[in-house]
């Protein structure tokens, strides 16, 4: 739905990448339909592995990238998507993540009312699972120790979320106050290519 946005509301070529065996499509291309619109949308999309392959692209390529939702479902290490991200970007463009906040408010509740706070396993195979969620800080850190500068950090509220009605409430006043930021629901950083990409673990 990102990339059906960004096709609707700016100009700009948008390239988008999919797994080879989650395309949910044939000949990489994905037919998306929302209930709200009057026709699917037809995405094509490049398929390899952001956490092992080199990206099909050359080097300070694109302006901006998008990584939404998805660091948390890589399964084996984050600093090659991260690295590969800094090589294709140009210098000065901009990277925009997202990504579910460990420290939210309902892991937090789980945790103190005996409960596992991680994804159950899912049929679709490892990589339609969160494998690991981060905090703000920790991945300020990573970003920054593979050249990049951090502009903005923030989390914020999700309404998707299945809190208590009592402990939503709370996380959207902490929101609307600008409190409580390390424990709301999503982070969402922009941070801008600052130097040449290194291979770095904070």
């Amino acid at each position: 739905f990102m990339t059906a946005l960004l096709l609707k509301h700016f100009v700009a070529e948008v390239r988008c990448v999919n797994e080879d065996d989650r395309g949910g499509g044939t000949d990489g291309k994905f037919k998306l339909q929302h209930r709200h619109w009057d026709a699917a949308v037809d995405i094509e999309y490049d398929q390899f592995n952001i956490e092992f392959d080199t990206f099909p692209y050359k080097a300070e390529t694109f302006d901006v990238v998008y990584l939404c939702e998805v660091i948390e479902h890589l399964a084996y290490d984050p600093v090659h998507a991260i690295h590969e991200i800094n090589r294709v970007l140009k210098l000065g463009g901009s990277l925009i993540l997202s990504t579910p906040n460990a420290l939210r408010l309902e892991n937090l509740w789980k945790l103190l009312r005996g409960r596992n706070f991680y994804p159950p396993y899912s049929g679709w195979g490892v990589t339609s699972r969160h494998n690991r969620e981060f905090t703000r800080t920790e991945l300020c850190q990573l970003l920054a120790s593979n050249g990049y500068s951090v502009e903005i950090a923030t989390t914020h509220a999700d309404p998707g979320y299945s809190y208590p009605p009592f402990l939503k409430r709370i996380t959207q006043q902490l929101d609307r106050a600008h409190i409580g930021t390390n424990f709301l629901d999503n982070i969402h950083i922009r941070a801008r290519k600052s130097a040449a990409p290194k291979y770095s673990y904070p």
